[in-house]
């Protein structure tokens, strides 16, 4: 392959990795906060959405749900979500 084939291929990949990562579709019902160097830039509602893959970020939310077993021991599970239910 020549030099321009393996540049051209290189920056086509390039390209196409940051457009997946730039576009962020969110559920009916779901919203998503975005921080943009850390700091709180918009709230993505419902739809195909676009944003800055390099500076803007989805913020990661900590959850945690207890469940009690039918003999009665209690088990902590912990997530992170992206995306926010707000139903």
């Amino acid at each position: 392959m020549s030099p321009e084939s393996i540049l051209s291929l290189a920056l086509f990949m390039f390209v196409a990795i940051i457009v997946v990562k730039g576009v962020r579709i969110v559920q009916q019902s779901q919203a998503m906060v975005i921080e943009r160097l850390g700091r709180y830039q918009k709230t993505l509602n419902a739809g195909i959405n676009v944003i800055i893959p390099v500076v803007d970020k989805p913020r990661s939310m900590a959850w945690h749900q207890v469940l009690e077993t039918p003999q009665g021991q209690k088990i902590t599970r912990y997530k992170d979500y992206e995306k926010i239910d707000l139903r």
